[in-house]
């Protein structure tokens, strides 16, 4: 069965209980490169958090990185992306982190994942970091 595991009982008074941790799998490679075959050899997952994942990736790239997320994520799973929208660095750069708009994410997640908007935040005040890069939205 997926998902979480089961609440253990409540213990009785004075009872001691041992509660395992769920076993933890750490991957190192690269994540463009994971397809069909190497995601047979791992359980699904049924969730991802994709925070500086996919912002980090250059546009070219985005298609690739979404079908490897997909290779791992079980059929209804989800997927939570972090995503920024600014301008052109001072340098005239664009990332990373390269903006990633909602329309962006709904065209790359097209026909795999269903794109909702969860919340929305203008962070340009508060990140100083941003804002030293030039950034002005």
């Amino acid at each position: 069965p997926r998902g979480p595991p089961p609440m253990p009982p409540t213990p009785a008074e004075g009872e001691e209980v041992t509660i395992m941790p769920q076993p933890v799998i750490i991957l190192e490679g690269d994540f463009l490169a994971v397809g069909a075959q190497e995601a047979k050899a791992l359980v699904p997952f049924d969730a991802a958090f994709d925070r500086g994942g996919l912002v980090a990736v250059e546009p070219a790239d985005r298609p690739h990185y979404i079908r490897s997320l997909a290779e791992l994520v079980a059929p209804g799973g989800r997927v939570v992306f972090v995503a920024v929208e600014h301008d052109a660095f001072k340098d005239g750069r664009l990332g990373p982190p390269y903006e990633v708009t909602e329309q962006q994410l709904r065209s790359l997640c097209a026909g795999t994942f269903d794109v909702r908007p969860l919340s929305r935040e203008d962070r340009l005040e508060k990140d100083a970091a941003m804002r030293a890069r030039g950034v002005t939205r």
